[in-house]
C-alpha cells in the first residue's frame, strides 16, 4: 500500500461520514432489496475503514523505521568524524594501536585507542599500567609500549 497518510485519513473520514446515512436507510426498513443493498454498502464501508486503519498503522511503522535508520546514519557519520582523527600506528614495543593524529595548534593530550574496540566503533582509551604497558579495560588486553614511542621502521601505516 503506497497511500500517503493524508489520503488514508481522508478515506477513513469519508467512510465514517457515510456510515450514519447508510444506517438510517437500513433502519427505515422497506424493500428487501434496499435492505440487502444497504447491508452490502455498510460491509464495504467497514472494510474501507479497516483498510484505512491498517494503512495508518503501516505508515506509522515506516515512519518509526525511518527514524531508526536516520539515527543509525547519524551515529555512522559521527563515528567517521571521530575515526578520521586517528591513525593506525606501530609503537616501538611492537604494539599496533590507534594514535591521535597531531595537528597544528593541537591542545588535546596525546592518547591511544585499542584497535579491537576501534574496529567495533568504540573509543576505548589505553590506560597506563606500569612503565611500558598500556591496558584496554573493555578488552582486558595489554599493549607493550617502548619509551621511545613509534617504531624505528617509520611509524604509522
Amino acid at each position: 500500500m503506497t497511500q500517503e497518510p493524508s489520503t488514508l485519513i481522508g478515506l477513513m473520514s469519508l467512510a465514517t461520514q457515510a456510515l450514519p446515512f447508510v444506517k438510517t436507510i437500513a433502519d427505515m426498513g422497506g424493500d428487501a432489496k434496499i435492505r440487502d443493498a444497504t447491508s452490502q454498502i455498510l460491509d464495504r464501508l467497514y472494510a474501507i475503514q479497516n483498510l484505512a486503519i491498517e494503512g495508518q498503522e503501516f505508515t506509522a511503522s515506516l515512519q518509526q523505521k525511518l527514524a531508526q535508520i536516520t539515527t543509525e546514519l547519524e551515529r555512522y557519520r559521527d563515528w567517521e568524524s571521530t575515526a578520521s582523527r586517528y591513525e593506525l600506528t606501530e609503537m616501538a614495543g611492537g604494539a599496533i594501536v590507534y594514535a591521535k593524529k597531531r595537528t597544528p595548534n593541537d591542545t588535546e593530550a596525546m592518547h591511544y585507542l585499542c584497535p579491537d574496540c576501534f574496529a567495533k566503533r568504540q573509543k576505548s582509551f589505553l590506560q597506563t599500567e606500569g612503565g611500558t604497558i598500556r591496558y584496554c579495560k573493555p578488552c582486558e588486553v595489554s599493549f607493550h609500549f617502548e619509551p621511545f614511542g613509534l617504531a624505528q621502521s617509520g611509524g604509522s601505516f
